[in-house]
């Protein structure tokens, strides 16, 4: 019943979360710093996991892409530090019951 009501909350959270909503304007300009993170996801057991991961990390401000690997329990996350933090992005997997730890962190600029 647990997993069933977090996957209904991120299956929402987009609609109900305008952060991740495009930008318009001089607003759109992308920055060119951008770094990568590697975190090692524990609670991934069934099909629908890794879709919740993603949409966890993905409301995060600042993340421009996220690569789940099942397989390897892992989430690789593309973000630009000077909006988000790895800190961040921990919390927000914590936050839909995934909690995580950073394995490998670079620029990926």
């Amino acid at each position: 019943m647990i997993r069933l009501t977090v996957l209904l909350l991120a299956l929402l959270a987009p609609a109900l979360t305008p952060g991740n909503a495009p930008a318009t304007g001089d607003a759109a300009v992308a920055t060119s710093r951008q770094a990568e993170v590697v975190l090692a996801v524990e609670n991934m057991w069934c099909p629908s996991c890794p879709y919740i991961v993603r949409q966890a990390l993905m409301q995060v401000e600042g993340v421009a892409s996220v690569e789940i690997d099942y397989d390897a329990k892992t989430a690789r996350v593309v973000f630009d530090p000077a909006r988000a933090s790895v800190d961040e992005l921990v919390a927000a997997t914590a936050s839909f019951g995934y909690p995580s730890r950073p394995l490998e962190t670079r620029d990926a600029s």
